[in-house]
This record gives C-alpha cells, structure tokens and sequence, in this order.
C-alpha cells in the first residue's frame, strides 16, 4: 500500500571490535534512507564475550549526528535490537528497525518494509524469514505471507510498545543456552509468534528488485563473521530451536521451574512435534508445524497415531509403564538431540570434513554437487578440469569450491533429483551457494560467481548433443531457448531450501528441472542465464530412441510433469523434496584429487546415498 504518514523510526545495530572502526558505510546507509529515520541508537558492549576484546569507540563515531552510542552488557548478536527494544518499550510512537553492521544498505532498503505498513495491522515486518519444517529445518520462503521466523540481515521493522514483562525473564534464560546465545533471529522471533504478534514477509522478487542484498562489506566473511562460527547458522538453529521447545510457552504455562523431566521428539508421517514429560507425570505435546500445544489427553484424541512396541524400553526412564500407557499410543522415534539431517550427520562426523569445509578465500562460498551414478570416465575427467579450471581462470580462481560427488547407491532407476537433494544436505551448512553439475561437461570458459537469481551457467555445448554416439547416427537433440534451469546452474541455498529442492518422484530421464524453475517460479523467483561454454561428453541419451522420439521413461515423466505443474497452481510450499529425504543407505567418503597438474589438488566429497 502507498505509505503516507510519517512514522518515528529509530535504527538499532550494534558491532564487534574488528568492526567498530570500519563501519561508516553501514552507518552512512543507514542514515541516507530514502525513507527518514530519526537517530540511530548503537548498542555496544564493554567487553566482547566472544572474542574476549574490549571496544575501542572511534572519535569519529562518537561525533556522527544523529548517533547515539548506549553501553550495555554483552548479550550476543541480540545485543543489535534487544537494548534498543527495551528502551522504547513504554513509547506508543516508536518503530524500531534492526540493521546489521556489515551492510552498506540499498537507499531504499526501509522503503522495501514501509510499502507494507498498515496501520489497522501490527505486524512485524522483515525481508527474509521462513517456516520451519517437520525434520526441523528452515524453509526459506519468498513472498508476500506470514512467516514464523525472520532473519535479520536484511533489516527487521518492529512496532511499537512490542515487549512484554515477561521478556527479560525470556531473554536470561535463552542467555543461558550456548546456540541461544548466538541465535537471535530465531530467539526473538519464538518470542513474538509466543505472543501472538505477527511476522510479515515483504519479499516479491522481480528483476528490478530481486531477493538477493546487495550491498556486504568487505569483513562480512572474515574468520570471526558469526555465520563462519561453529558450524554456521543451520546447525545452530536446529539446536537452539529444541531447546526453546522445551522451555514453558508463554502465558501458557506457568510451571516452576525444574519440573520438566526429559524432552523425547515425536515424529509421524503427517505430524512431527515434542513430547515435554514432567516430574510429576504430566505430559504436553508441542505441534511444531502448527504452533500448537495441547495437554496430553486433548492432543491424543487429536492425533491417533500408533505407539511403536519397539521403542518402548528406549523411553521406560522416563516414568516407566505408567507413562507409556498414559501416552495414549503415540509414536517416538528420538530423543531431542539426534541429527535431524542425516547426511549432514554422516558428513559431519568424517574428520576430514574440518580440512574440505575451510574457507581459503572471502566472498560467497560455492558448493558444487555433482549428480553421479555409473560414469566414472567421466568424472576422472570432469574432476581434474574443475579442480585446474578453478586454479587457473582468471574470472573464478577466487572461487574456492566445496565439491560433492552424490552417487546414486540402489538399484532404482536414477534421479538426478535425488541425487542433487543429497548432495545439497552435505554442503548446505558449509555453503553460500550451489552449483548443479551435470558429469558430462568439462567447463572451457564458464562464469561460476554468485548470482542472486537461480542463473544457467552452460549455452554452448548444449544447444547439440547426439542421441546416439554410434558413427551412423543421423539423429541429435537440439535446446531452443536460454529460459532452462537444468545441466549446470547456480543458485543461492535459500532459494533452493524455499522450493524445498527437487521433487523426488522423476526416475529415469528429465522433467525434474522443470518441476524445480515451476518451484522457484510460484516463489517469484525466475532463472536467468550466462552464455558459458563447456565441451560436451557424449553418450547415449536416455531421453531418446535411435530414431529421435522420445523414450518410453521420458513420456512418462513428461505426464507427471503436467500433472504435477497443475497441482502447483497457487502454491508456495511444496510437500516432497528436501524435507522427505529418507536415505536408507548413507556413507561419505574425502578423498583428494589432481588436477590437470599434480601440484593442483582439492579434498572432494564422495557421498553414496540410496534407498529400498
């Protein structure tokens, strides 16, 4: 809607050491938005916990007008909104809008969230944000919706008079948890859906505002960037969001502390959510994909799922038969601190994982996932190349690739979507952006750098591929149009975690990347292109008969396409993909390869993933 009233904006950021002295052009951003701001309110510390240096407050920011620096304790990244918040929680006139310190913003980056003001609607407001899925992940969505988590980086508008008092009490006690500490996003944002205060997604790409920030300083991936620490953010959340699901809901539960026994996870094919047991035998189910919670007697009658007799003695500590039949039946799987990821599971307990994952180069990160099954001429050859191609080409050699070889390990026919979803477990975390690879192209001159739209990096060498490679073939498959999303493309791992990645359901030969650009499309996320050229490996195609028409396994998923793209009308969630991945065989493997010359070398990744 148009904005006409003028609203009491105040900007809230705060910084770490390394930082404070380099941070004018965040500042100056900030203070030259096209929509005014009245000061900018700069929480910093004495002390930095997690460097253990103290602050050096520069001349020149002490006399920038319009900012006002408050000391305060160290909380973490909170420290960015929480003190600011807390400030102005009396003042019924004052917005706050929360800034990172390591973005030169766009002028009109506050615009972006005022366009979506209204006054008959308290909401807050956020460019990026997501639900979270029944294996616990964040899905990244794209839009124009209601979201149950934010992510700050590209600016959060609060309303006013937002806390409530029981809010320093929430906030010492998730201090107290190490992930907690260093989530804040998602801190914050459990604190606001708690009470009912809504978070509103304001992000519809198009080509002149696409989703992607522009803008990131140079030091936004330095050693000490909180998104290069432990782990990165992905892991963080999921063990940070399990512990607040075992923390007493506000306003709704009122239990001393102590009382809470054990936390179990509860998971079923069309539910997933947390079992809260207690020491005096109560018991309260959590619905993480609702935001519900329910006493046991009421979620029980709501649910009918079937208790599994083989788990029971797994869970017996916890009160015994007493509580088992008390359960109602209900299905438990694992305890509260399993993996949710299983390959990031399997690749994260490989010691090797430490030397593949490490950043030599600042920039975004690229993972390149190679689809694979059965054609290892051609990977001995694609490998080498890639490994000199990023050596040596002056337009990438900054690109330090993290590679994945995913193999297909079961007699299935094979999925390249399958394949390209596990591969992406693997990498996520250790990831900024993905490169799908096709093992039958060597790249000759080929742009792999970020891009904030999902971009085909491969035209020529495409364009014609023989259906045969016998002498006598006479047939060849030609591509019209530059508007696929297929063969060797980039993208950023939240755009492909919003689509929730490939369906899984196309074996055999294509359509998976066409399901995939419909995804992307329904989340106003459309593919652009770059003219690279790579040497083709031929073979014959799957796809194809000898007299050109197309295979019989081709047909097939070309009808499930269809109907699949009609199913799709008005959608912006999809149920299958990365959320329904269920390996049943699952091993990683590092090994180290040469290049095109033997002094050129890189750690690679061999994941065999399969199911019955």
């Amino acid at each position: 809607m148009e904005m006409k009233e003028k609203l009491r904006i105040v900007a809230s950021l705060t910084t770490i050491p390394s930082r404070i002295g380099r941070m004018r052009p965040a500042i100056e951003s900030i203070l030259e938005q096209t929509v005014p701001i009245e000061k900018v309110e700069l929480n910093i510390p004495h002390l930095c916990r997690r460097t253990g240096q103290e602050y050096e407050v520069p001349d020149w920011l002490a006399h920038v007008d319009r900012v006002e620096i408050f000391r305060t304790d160290d909380l973490g990244p909170i420290t960015k909104v929480a003190p600011t918040l807390t400030r102005h929680a009396g003042n019924p006139e004052i917005f706050v809008w929360s800034c990172d310190d390591d973005f030169a913003y766009p002028a009109n980056q506050l615009d972006l969230l005022m366009q979506h003001h209204d006054r008959n609607h308290r909401r807050i407001l956020t460019r990026y944000g997501g639900r979270f899925l029944p294996d616990g992940n964040l899905q990244h969505l794209y839009g124009v919706m209601d979201v149950s988590m934010f992510e700050s980086y590209g600016t959060v508008l609060f309303p006013p008079n937002c806390l409530s008092d029981d809010f320093s009490a929430y906030l010492n006690t998730t201090l107290e948890n190490d992930d907690c500490r260093l989530t804040s996003d998602l801190v914050l944002s459990n604190y606001f859906i708690q009470r009912g205060l809504p978070i509103f997604l304001c992000n519809r790409p198009t080509a002149e505002q696409p989703y992607g920030l522009t803008g990131a300083l140079p030091y936004s991936s330095e050693p000490d960037a909180l998104h290069r620490v432990n782990g990165g953010h992905v892991a963080r959340i999921l063990h940070a969001r399990r512990f607040l699901l075992s923390l007493p809901r506000l306003g709704v539960d009122d239990r001393p502390p102590g009382e809470l026994q054990r936390v179990v996870r509860c998971i079923h094919s069309n539910w997933s959510g947390y079992l809260r047991l207690f020491k005096d035998g109560r018991s309260e189910l959590i619905d993480t994909n609702a935001g519900g919670t329910w006493s046991l007697d009421d979620s029980a009658s709501r649910l009918a799922i079937d208790w599994d007799e083989k788990e029971r003695d797994e869970f017996r500590d916890v009160g015994g038969e007493s509580v088992s039949s008390a359960l109602s039946r209900p299905d438990l799987r694992e305890p509260v601190d399993a993996p949710l990821n299983p390959v990031d599971a399997v690749v994260s307990n490989r010691p090797e994982v430490l030397t593949w994952r490490q950043k030599r180069t600042h920039g975004p990160t690229l993972g390149i996932v190679i689809p694979y099954r059965s054609r290892e001429e051609h990977l001995e050859k694609l490998l080498p190349r890639l490994i000199s191609f990023f050596r040596r080409d002056l337009q990438n050699s900054h690109i330090n690739p993290l590679i994945v070889v995913s193999e297909q390990a079961d007699d299935r026919k094979f999925n390249r979507g399958w394949c390209c979803n596990g591969g992406f477990l693997a990498v996520e975390k250790y990831c900024d952006y993905v490169c799908f690879h096709d093992v039958d192209y060597l790249p000759m001159w080929a742009d792999y750098s970020y891009s904030s739209f999902p971009t085909q990096i491969i035209w020529w060498g495409l364009q014609g591929r023989p259906v045969r490679v016998s002498p006598d073939n006479q047939r060849w498959i030609y591509v019209h149009g530059r508007d696929n999303l297929g063969t060797i493309f980039v993208i950023d791992k939240t755009q492909f975690r919003a689509a929730n990645g490939y369906a899984l359901d196309y074996e055999g030969w294509g359509f998976e990347d066409a399901d995939l650009r419909d995804r992307l499309s329904n989340l106003g996320i459309e593919p652009k292109y770059r003219d690279g050229t790579f040497l083709p490996l031929d073979h014959d195609s799957e796809g194809f008969v000898p007299s050109g028409g197309m295979s019989p396994v081709a047909l097939e998923n070309q009808a499930r396409y269809e109907h699949r793209k009609k199913s799709y009308k008005g959608l912006q969630a999809f149920p299958d993909g990365l959320s329904t991945m269920a390996p049943d065989r699952l091993e990683a493997a590092f090994e180290t390869w040469s290049g095109l010359d033997k002094n050129e070398s890189l750690m690679v990744c061999r994941l065999r993933i399969g199911r019955v």
